[in-house]
């Protein structure tokens, strides 16, 4: 029988004021960390709001180019040049105010949020099982659909995305993750460190 944990990350996309609202408050309640993915204009307008976000323990990732993309991810208006200005723009601000002050997580603009410096994509495949994103929807609230239970296997990294979220619905999920014996819910960076699996040159930004 394995005992390995299954590995659980939550990662929202957006920063958006119904993460402030309801997200935060379930998982401080339920004590689940999790990952939000910067979208600028959303975090600046209420930056003290999302500090205090941070010092309760969550962990704040550079999402700038998920509403930039087509629903396929490309981005066709766009050069090398510029999305190195746009992701380094982002990094700077999440520094600036105080939100993450290591490793930065990355949210591609399609697929799954994969971690670190932006070079480790579908290495960790060959090393730890990442499910990537599950959409909640498929989960069927608290009835678990069988094929997306069979995610959830020992040994497995699953991450969990989410844009929007319901009060009734997403704390149902949350419960449901908390009160899993073998489920070990941490940060993506969190998860990652305790996988080993950073990069060398990942390190806390002097």
């Amino acid at each position: 029988m394995n005992s390995s944990p299954v590995r659980v990350s939550l990662t929202y996309d957006g920063t958006t004021k119904c993460h402030l609202e309801l997200a935060v408050p379930m998982l401080q309640k339920h004590g689940l960390p999790a990952t939000f993915f910067v979208d600028a204009l959303n975090l600046l307008g209420h930056v003290r709001a999302w500090q205090e976000v941070a010092e309760m323990g969550h962990e704040f990732g550079n999402g700038c180019l998920i509403n930039a993309a087509n629903p396929d991810g490309a981005l066709p208006l766009w050069t090398p040049e510029m999305l190195i200005a746009d992701v380094e723009e982002n990094d700077q601000l999440i520094w600036d105010l105080g939100l993450n002050t290591g490793v930065i997580p990355f949210a591609y603009p399609s697929e799954s949020a994969f971690l670190g410096d932006r070079i480790m994509g579908r290495v960790l495949d060959d090393q730890v099982n990442v499910v990537g994103e599950i959409n909640p929807h498929q989960l069927s609230s608290c009835r678990y659909a069988p094929e997306r239970r069979n995610d959830f296997q020992p040994g497995s990294w699953v991450i969990l995305a989410f844009d929007r979220v319901d009060s009734a619905s997403h704390e149902e999920l949350l419960l449901w993750i908390k009160n899993q014996p073998n489920f070990q819910c941490d940060t993506l960076i969190g998860t990652a460190r305790e996988l080993s699996l950073l990069s060398p040159r990942s390190s806390a930004r002097s």
